[in-house]
């Protein structure tokens, strides 16, 4: 399969200066079996959505609606992106009065136990208008990566972007929660616990993504990074002896003097 969700909702106009207005994608689930794939390439831009709201406008705006309380389980498969709940709305650029509006992707699960994935959210909330942008939040959300699989992208607990451009504005990823177990294959992936920014007209601001949570509950992991928790905590399985290692970052510097380590 190209893509595949659990709920979807669109909307488009290609005419006119109304607004493109997709209704919510809310409370929905998608499970990836053994023997099934989602954009069967190597991370070729196709996905997988707990649940995917998406307003399109040619000539207006566009305002997509919430994203919220979705799950998703892969088990299997060759897959793209995984998403488990999106909210993004995108004008084309062909005025210079078109504003982009998305809505919340709060409260996703997603559940990563074999097969191999490219980019991994929880939620995402994404804006893009030729001249205002404002992205909602992507907070709350659970991803969960088990088993022995292998992410080949990054991993976001929640990611809120914004291009504006004239102005943006993202919103909040906070209070995300990322667990691992197992000995999944993390070794190019960055670990974000949340990520917010809005950009354009030659500037870049940083949203908030305080109280993040990174939980690793298996020794001996290699991944490239990890960005933006407030806490860090390790629950060692009793396997683990003195000199043991448990976890190895190999992605250069990264700085853990605001997050509280346990």
């Amino acid at each position: 399969y190209d893509h595949a969700y659990g709920g979807y909702s669109y909307a488009r106009i290609s005419s006119g200066t109304g607004t493109a207005t997709s209704g919510n994608a809310n409370g929905n689930t998608l499970t990836i079996i053994a023997g099934g794939s989602v954009g069967i390439a190597d991370n070729n831009g196709y996905s997988a959505y707990g649940g995917y709201s998406y307003a399109y406008s040619f000539t207006g705006n566009a305002k997509s609606g919430e994203a919220s309380s979705n799950t998703v389980y892969v088990q299997s498969g060759s897959n793209g992106d995984v998403y488990g709940g999106a909210s993004k709305a995108v004008t084309a650029f062909v005025s210079n009065r078109q504003t982009a509006t998305s809505a919340a992707a709060d409260k996703n699960k997603v559940y990563i136990s074999g097969g191999s994935v490219g980019n991994v959210y929880g939620g995402y909330s994404g804006a893009s208008g030729s001249t205002t942008a404002r992205s909602g939040t992507a907070s709350n959300n659970t991803v969960t990566i088990s088993g022995s699989s292998t992410i080949s992208g990054n991993v976001y607990g929640g990611s809120s972007y914004a291009y504006g451009g004239s102005s943006s504005a993202s919103g909040d990823a906070s209070n995300n929660v990322i667990n691992i177990y197992g000995s999944p294959n993390l070794t190019a992936a960055t670990l974000y616990g949340g990520y917010s920014e809005a950009s354009g007209n030659g500037t870049k601001t940083v949203g908030s993504s305080s109280g993040n949570t990174l939980n690793i509950y298996t020794s001996k992991l290699s991944v490239n990074n990890i960005l933006n928790f407030a806490n860090i905590n390790f629950y060692l399985p009793a396997s683990v002896v003195s000199g043991d290692t448990i976890l190895t970052l190999t992605g250069g510097t990264t700085d853990l003097s605001d997050a509280a380590i346990k």
